[in-house]
């Protein structure tokens, strides 16, 4: 027979204290997650000459690999009292941001509730939201030709004259100098130097890597999952 596990409650507090001009300044805000099963807490140490690899996501169970629709809540602490370390955060079409957590401090990174880390974040170089109005569309089969372009990505959302409800760039043919693109969803018309909106594509977390300053650094890594 399966073995049955449990479930609790995670409570997250927030707390400010402070009193600043003999005056209370603080606030504190507290917020539940219901239905954790599980706690994954795990302390490692980053160097200074490569990406150390923190977690990865994905589907599918595995070692060193947890199901991304799984984690409701994730903390990254730095450990060390002296040296800051960059944290380098990857989703499924390949964008990246980097983020510097400080000695002592810690990073949260808030994924959805009902769907975990799926489809929360996106990366761009330059404004995420943007419009081209070079494109050429063709009836049918969504294929479009622009003027070359560093900004389209597979996954954004795509809006405007011709383009059908719920169309995104399903592919590229030169990643950052994208000259035609196609969509996922088939074109309503021919248009000429037509203007299309592109946003944010917002893909899954597949993975997380750490790279410390000028020496060695310990971290945490706190993941509650359902």
């Amino acid at each position: 027979m399966a073995r049955s596990y449990g479930t609790a409650t995670l409570t997250l507090t927030v707390t400010e204290a402070i009193t600043l001009n003999s005056k209370d300044e603080g606030q504190t805000h507290t917020h539940t997650i219901a239905d954790i099963n599980d706690i994954y807490r795990r302390t490692m140490t980053t160097n200074t000459s490569t990406d150390t690899s923190i977690v990865n996501f994905g589907s599918v169970f595995g070692v060193g690999q947890f199901v991304a629709a799984d984690v409701k809540y994730m903390r990254i602490t730095n450990l060390d009292n002296t040296n800051h370390v960059v944290l380098t955060f990857t989703n499924e079409n390949s964008d990246e941001f980097c983020v510097k957590v400080d000695k002592g401090q810690s990073f949260i990174l808030c994924p959805d509730l009902s769907g975990g880390l799926a489809n929360i974040f996106d990366a761009n170089q330059q404004a995420v939201t943007f419009t081209d109005s070079t494109c050429d569309t063709s009836s049918g089969a969504f294929t479009v030709t622009c003027n070359s372009s560093n900004k389209i990505a597979v996954g954004q959302a795509m809006s405007g004259t011709g383009v059908a409800a719920g169309c995104t760039v399903a592919t590229v043919n030169t990643v950052g100098a994208v000259t035609s693109f196609t969509g996922s969803v088939e074109s309503n018309g021919t248009e000429t130097n037509t203007t299309i909106t592109f946003t944010p594509g917002l893909g899954d977390v597949t993975g997380i890597t750490a790279k410390a300053d000028t020496g060695d650094v310990d971290i945490e890594l706190y993941m509650a999952l359902t």
